[in-house]
């Protein structure tokens, strides 16, 4: 029997990016415009897990939903709660990851570099 709906063209994955937006934009709106990818992150973060495993959260996305949920949320918001989560400070990596105009050096990995 032929598989039918999303099992069969790969578009759960899109469902569920989508799903993801809806809750992002229920639960945590941007505080400002420039914090818009916050939605867009978790989305994406949300259909590449889906599409690897099947729906694995992190715990750095449990923590941002548990306490910002039904809230405002900044970046500087997302940064502290992934930095408290990770145990260790992720402002300068995360900040030149965003805000920066190249790529930053992976943390715990010197020697990583992007493909000139």
């Amino acid at each position: 029997m032929t598989k039918e709906g999303f099992e069969n063209n790969g578009m759960d994955g899109v469902v569920l990016h989508e799903v993801s937006h809806e809750w992002f934009g229920n639960s945590v709106s941007p505080k400002t415009w420039s914090d818009l990818w916050l939605n867009e992150g978790h989305a994406v973060f949300y259909q590449d897990a889906w599409i690897a495993a099947r729906g694995l959260q992190s715990q750095i996305e449990r923590a941002w939903v548990r306490d910002h949920a039904n809230g405002i949320g900044s970046t500087e918001d997302f940064i502290a709660t992934a930095s408290k989560v990770a145990r260790t400070e992720l402002g300068p990596f995360l900040r030149s990851w965003l805000y920066g105009t190249k790529l930053p050096a992976m943390p715990g990995h010197p020697d990583w570099k992007a493909a000139a």
